[in-house]
């Protein structure tokens, strides 16, 4: 096997201060694997960082793509000549490793490339040209589902004409005069947001209504919006959303690329509800936990230093028609009154505290509740400001 690596030139012999140790490992195929411990090697490499990509990024790039090949590469980690400048680590006792271990990278050696710096001032071309608006959406899978045949220009006129909204929108368009507000009574309530909206309708050549696109902020730039009729609506949702290339996205990453090509009014409300009833996205993806305010010990040192009350009721009304009970419980001695009233308005709150708590007990210096109306009402404050307590 070592004649074979140096009749392809793969390791050449050195006697370099590095050397790594090696092992064969038999394959299921009974053939033996060369392997190699690098990990002294390693140890001493400066590594680079590259952060991992994004999956709507990938799944964008693939957009478009009729034809997929795969390749199954025979020693994939001897595809790079290592640099002969930086052979002083690489280099080991028995031999010389002179190709990187990138399973993933191939080389064309028919071309000799060479990496020179050039200095971020000096890329002003290509940052003018970055910051050049877009005309048309530049989603892939935008661009791939409006050549679907449902989506179709032809269709899609079809569709809105058909539609009891949009075929009012082409008719003022064709007419080019924006209706009065009086004409609109009785007609759908949808119509008057595309009435507010005139000076950004427009038709397409083809006869289409569109919209111009706004930009983030919120002002009209180059680009057209396909206005969308409820036909079609649910369409645009699913292939935006359950699509092998849309990736089941939350709302956001699915709402942008809609609004790149299609509007109509309350898109986002509907891709909330869409997203939210999809149920392979309800199967799959954990639910967000709310934020709670973690909980800490009441500690009191003396009688009436704080005092809990709460409401329990309703109840079946008693003969005397008490239907609630108020309980009044302190924190350091646990001693506790338990009130039967009739309701549990402020005004009745308010008697029985002062009646049958601070007459008896004395004025606590805080009151513990659950913040309900009865508790924060108006008259309580001024009970609780006379006695000088705080809830």
């Amino acid at each position: 096997m070592v004649e074979k690596m140096l009749r392809y030139d793969v390791i050449s012999p050195s006697s370099s201060d590095w050397s790594s140790p090696i092992v064969l490992v038999q394959k299921p195929d009974g053939s033996y694997r060369f392997c190699v411990d690098y990990r002294r090697l390693n140890s001493a490499t400066v590594k680079d960082s590259f952060p991992l990509p994004r999956i709507d990024d990938t799944l964008d790039v693939l957009g478009g793509a009729k034809f997929f090949s795969t390749l199954d590469l025979t020693s994939g980690y001897n595809t790079k000549r290592h640099n002969t400048k930086r052979r002083d680590i690489t280099q080991n006792g028995i031999c010389d490793t002179q190709r990187i271990t990138a399973p993933t990278y191939l080389e064309d050696r028919a071309y000799d490339l060479e990496i020179i710096h050039r200095a971020g001032r000096k890329h002003q071309n290509a940052d003018a040209l970055s910051r050049i608006p877009a005309s048309e959406p530049v989603c892939r899978l935008t661009q791939e589902i409006s050549t679907r045949a449902e989506l179709g220009a032809s269709h899609f006129l079809d569709c809105q004409k058909k539609d009891d909204v949009i075929s009012h929108v082409i008719q003022w368009l064709e007419c080019g005069e924006r209706p009065s507000s009086n004409e609109l009574d009785g007609l759908p309530r949808e119509l008057r947001t595309y009435w507010n909206m005139w000076d950004m309708l427009v038709l397409r050549e083809d006869g289409v209504a569109c919209r111009r696109a706004e930009n983030a902020a919120g002002k009209p730039h180059r680009g057209l919006q396909t206005i969308v009729p409820c036909a079609l609506r649910k369409i645009i949702l699913e292939e935006f959303h359950n699509k092998p290339l849309a990736g089941h996205m939350g709302v956001n990453r699915t709402l942008a690329p809609i609004r790149q090509g299609y509007y109509w009014p309350g898109l986002n409300d509907a891709v909330v509800a869409f997203c939210r009833s999809c149920t392979v996205c309800q199967s799959r993806k954990s639910p967000q936990k709310a934020r709670r305010t973690p909980m800490v010990p009441s500690r009191v040192g003396y009688p009436n230093a704080r005092i809990g009350i709460d409401i329990v009721g309703p109840l079946p009304e008693s003969e005397l028609g008490n239907k609630y009970i108020l309980v009044m419980v302190d924190y350091f001695t646990k001693y506790g009154k338990a009130c039967a009233i009739k309701d549990q308005c402020a005004e009745t709150v308010a008697n029985e505290l002062v009646f049958k708590w601070i007459c008896e007990q004395g004025i606590p210096e805080r009151i513990h509740n659950d913040r309900g109306t009865n508790f924060l009402s108006e008259q309580n404050y001024r009970t609780n400001a006379l006695c000088g307590s705080r809830c």
